[in-house]
């Protein structure tokens, strides 16, 4: 079966660099393909990177003539995987995530072999904190879901523009006694049908062969919330599994120690999680057919 892991890169060539080396270095299964999709970086770094990478077999470079985003630049690598590689397995994964597990590719198949999942996600082990970033705790069911999103985000946003969001956040931990980043979510055995970490996602032939990709209208943030819902009005399987193994290089809980530049990257993150829930309530009251929203 052939696997291929998809990268969206953008101006961090370090990251990436060491993302390909992890899978090269670690992966032993030969049928794998590794496709680098930049996205438009202005330090030019894909350029740098199709240079670098040009007599290596393994290794296709894509480099995009504009900046599409966290979901149209990953599709493109998912469409060309599926229609120029004609992988069985695509795994979509971060340019700041490593892979140390040799064994990876066949933990897929011998998972699919047994359930035939559309959708599965490995334990995501943040190298910063140690703590793990999946299965994500809030499933998104219904619609009114979204809005609730939205609401709740424009309400951070504006604690957000007055400095106080992290005084808030400490004294909601203090109440809850949310002393843990993994508490109350079970991390240590296969589950089915939960949201799933975005810096990685491996979706199976059974997804590939009806699908294009991820829901495309959103430019960053709230990815994986859109799909879970899509998926689940579709009865497609998602699993978690707790042997697949993955580290990323990102906390997995915020500090309550805000600076100004951190202040502005949750505003960021507002600002566009709320574009992309907007995004889906629209499409979602014009579009008769859900599975067209996964398909270009």
């Amino acid at each position: 079966m052939n696997v291929s892991f998809v990268i969206l890169h953008y101006m961090t060539l370090e990251d990436t660099k060491e993302c390909i080396e992890s899978i090269e270095k670690n992966i032993d299964y030969d049928d794998y393909s590794i496709i680098i999709v930049d996205n438009a970086s202005p330090n030019n770094t894909g350029k740098v990177l199709l240079t670098e990478y040009a007599s290596d077999n393994k290794v296709t470079v894509i480099i995009n003539d504009k900046n599409l985003g966290f979901a149209k630049g990953n599709n493109i690598g998912f469409k060309y995987a599926k229609h120029e590689k004609k992988s069985d397995f695509i795994i979509m994964m971060n340019n700041d995530t490593i892979i140390e597990q040799f064994d990876f590719c066949d933990k897929i198949i011998e998972l699919y072999n047994k359930e035939e999942f559309h959708i599965l996600g490995p334990d995501i082990i943040s190298t910063k904190d140690g703590g793990h970033q999946n299965p994500i705790k809030n499933n998104i069911t219904l619609k009114s879901d979204f809005k609730k999103t939205i609401i709740k985000h424009r309400i951070q946003l504006i604690l957000n523009y007055l400095f106080i969001e992290k005084y808030l956040t400490k004294l909601k931990k203090k109440i809850l006694n949310k002393d843990s980043i993994n508490e109350h979510r079970d991390i240590y055995r296969t589950i089915n049908n939960c949201v799933l970490h975005g810096s990685c996602l491996i979706f199976s032939k059974k997804y590939i062969d009806r699908f294009d990709g991820i829901y495309k209208n959103t430019f960053m943030y709230g990815e994986e919330e859109i799909l879970f819902y899509l998926c689940n009005q579709m009865n497609l399987k998602w699993f978690y599994l707790p042997e697949l193994k993955i580290n990323h290089k990102e906390a997995s809980s915020t500090s309550e120690s805000i600076s100004l530049k951190q202040y502005k990257k949750k505003r960021f993150f507002y600002i566009n999680k709320i574009k992309s829930c907007k995004n889906i309530l629209n499409d979602l009251k014009r579009c008769k057919n859900i599975e067209k929203l996964l398909s270009d």
